[in-house]
């Protein structure tokens, strides 16, 4: 391929160097996709999930060292222990789709209404905390 294909539809999001999880903002658990328990490890992350109106998210969870790289292999010096003083890395959830809202699963909706819809949820909740991006796309 030679160019990216444009046109109405087409959505792109950025490749990251992370851990992908679902995070559950009414429970403030994240989980792996392969379905391990890993609220312990990204224990900040779970505290400001639960600042978000009731969601779960779709996210790709990455360590940004103190130097601005981002690093695969940082998370995982967590394992077992969660967020230590002195770590050189802040971890992030940038969301990529909104699963559902409250009860009511919303994967069968359009990708523009669930990205529209998870937008509010992150204003009316995580804007200040530093910890959510949104995607660029």
């Amino acid at each position: 391929m030679d160019r990216v294909p444009i046109g109405d539809g087409l959505i792109y999001q950025a490749k990251l160097d992370g851990w992908r999880c679902v995070l559950d903002c009414v429970s403030g658990r994240v989980w792996s996709r392969h379905g391990k328990d890993l609220t312990r490890a990204f224990a900040d992350l779970s505290a400001d999930a639960r600042r978000v109106p009731a969601c779960v998210l779709d996210c790709e969870v990455v360590a940004a060292l103190h130097t601005g790289e981002v690093s695969f292999t940082r998370p995982q010096s967590r394992a077992g222990r969660g967020p230590r003083p002195g770590e050189d890395f802040d971890v992030h959830a940038v969301v990529l789709d909104l699963l559902a809202v409250g009860e009511v699963d919303w994967r069968g909706r359009r990708y523009h209404e669930r990205r529209a819809r998870w937008w509010s949820c992150w204003t009316a909740g995580l804007r200040g905390s530093g910890r959510c991006r949104r995607p660029r796309t």
